[in-house]
């Protein structure tokens, strides 16, 4: 009788020891609140996210969108002894049509400078812009220029001459960013052997084109050639600022 009063007090306590709660337990409930912390911040996180994504699309039916300046440019570009006239395509990759390049905000009620810029960038950045030179001339194919990121399409478009004597007449161009930079690339393109040929890029500041007081334009000069030979206007290889580099004209 004895043995078995004592074989129940002993299994009454390993009965107890089992439903004592381990320490990794305990330790887990703080985990779990914590858990729940981190999930109700990750909620409000995504409602942020499409509250702001409502807030885009109520904000772009109030914005008007602007089709936006299209730059054409005229030469000899395939060397026939005829001007052709190059015209630009502004086009988003997504619908495969011309699309606008802007907005007018000033009834959207978007605030600040920084929202607006916010707002185009998304934009423009959904479209999937592609930049394209076009001619009615069968002989010289499209010259798809710039495609993806946040840009306007051309900001300038130039005719710089026959700079190395195979009678076509070479372009040069820079493409404007939607962004906070004042610092740019323009490129020289050529067309040769039925293509387009990108032969030479350098560094511009975009407050080279800014309105003028009265809104003119400028027309800065990049290319020029003296005595036979062409020089671009480039930043110094110190970067102490812009000087006039001998350009091989080899392509």
């Amino acid at each position: 009788m004895k043995i078995f009063i004592g074989f129940l007090f002993l299994l009454a306590c390993q009965t107890r020891q089992e439903q004592k709660p381990a320490v990794g337990e305990i330790l887990a409930k703080p985990d779990s609140t914590q858990q729940l912390r981190q999930d109700s911040i990750a909620e409000a996180v995504l409602k942020q996210k499409r509250d702001a994504r409502l807030d885009s699309l109520a904000a772009i039916v109030k914005s008007k969108p602007i089709w936006g300046e299209r730059m054409i440019v005229i030469g000899d570009f395939d060397g026939d002894g005829r001007q052709d006239t190059l015209y630009e395509k502004y086009i988003s990759r997504v619908t495969g049509k011309e699309t606008n390049k802007d907005y007018d905000f000033s009834g959207s009620k978007l605030g600040d400078g920084t929202d607006w810029l916010d707002y185009k960038q998304r934009w423009i950045g959904e479209k999937d812009p592609l930049v394209r030179l076009v001619s009615k001339n069968q002989a010289i194919k499209p010259f798809d220029v710039e495609s993806g990121g946040v840009q306007n399409g051309f900001d300038y478009l130039k005719n710089v001459g026959d700079l190395n004597g195979d009678s076509t007449d070479e372009i040069a161009y820079y493409i404007y960013d939607v962004d906070m930079s004042s610092m740019n690339s323009c490129a020289l393109a050529t067309y040769k052997n039925g293509r387009w040929k990108q032969v030479h890029r350098w560094d511009i500041h975009e407050m080279d084109f800014a309105y003028e007081e009265g809104g003119t334009k400028p027309d800065p000069i990049y290319i020029r050639k003296k005595n036979g030979k062409v020089y671009c206007k480039e930043m110094a290889d110190d970067w102490s600022g812009f000087v006039w580099k001998r350009l091989k004209t080899n392509w």
